[in-house]
């Protein structure tokens, strides 16, 4: 009797884990097979790289990402919901910037970036909702940043881009 409430309990947290993740996207896409080129990541991370003068597309940007990327955990979540496959892992993000020769700084505070001096990419979440976006700086303003989602906006994650 014991295990199999053992087993009940265990499939309730793993449906339970994929669904939290699988909300994690760019917005309400629903019903079709998404490109990922279009997904909030890819753009972002293109957004950043015309900042730093990396000559990258987001196609190419997209299908780099596919390649070395999560695409299992992507594919496993996306059984639940389809746009798991916009997902953007952090350590995506991080690993493209890595392999050309920058290295990631992580702050806490917005305010502490400089238009004039730094690039970055953000993450911001919905409050309430498992809903997140990634946006570059300075492509986008501050302001643009900590008002993506109006008054529901938090700032999740802030990735500081600076050559090694």
């Amino acid at each position: 009797m014991g295990v199999i409430i053992s087993m009940r309990v265990f499939f309730l947290c793993l449906l339970a884990f994929l669904f939290i993740l699988s909300g994690v996207g760019c917005g309400v896409l629903s019903g079709k097979k998404h490109s990922y080129s279009n997904a909030c990541g890819p753009i972002a991370i293109h957004n950043a790289s015309k900042d730093l003068h990396i000559d990258a597309d987001v196609i190419s940007i997209s299908e780099e990402i596919e390649k070395e990327g999560s695409t299992c955990v992507k594919g496993l979540l996306s059984i639940f919901d389809n746009r798991a496959t916009l997902i953007t892992f952090p350590w995506e993000i991080e690993r493209f910037f890595i392999k050309r020769g920058y290295k990631i700084i992580n702050i806490r505070n917005i305010n502490e970036l400089d238009k004039d001096k730094d690039v970055a990419i953000v993450l911001v979440q919905e409050r309430s909702s498992w809903t997140y976006h990634w946006i570059a700086f300075p492509y986008s303003s501050k302001f643009r940043i900590k008002n993506f989602f109006g008054d529901e906006t938090n700032i999740h994650e802030i990735f500081i881009i600076k050559k090694r």
